[in-house]
């Protein structure tokens, strides 16, 4: 009985901490110019900028002739 309440705990906490989380970020928006990014935002964000080149090589240029 205790592995099932604390299972039921760790959900129902985790369940209202991201509510609580997205709240906050409503009620946040006349305090800051522009809103934290939610977690799946920093995640796509992380998977765009992890396969990009790195800035200081040009795309034009083979990597050979430089």
């Amino acid at each position: 009985m205790a592995i099932v309440a604390s299972i039921w705990y760790l959900a129902m906490t985790s369940i209202l901490t991201v509510g609580q989380y997205y709240i906050e970020r409503y009620y946040a928006r006349g305090a800051q110019r522009e809103l934290p990014m939610t977690p799946f935002q920093r995640f796509r964000q992380l998977l765009v900028t992890f396969h990009a080149p790195p800035p200081d090589v040009p795309l034009s240029v083979p990597v050979g002739r430089r």
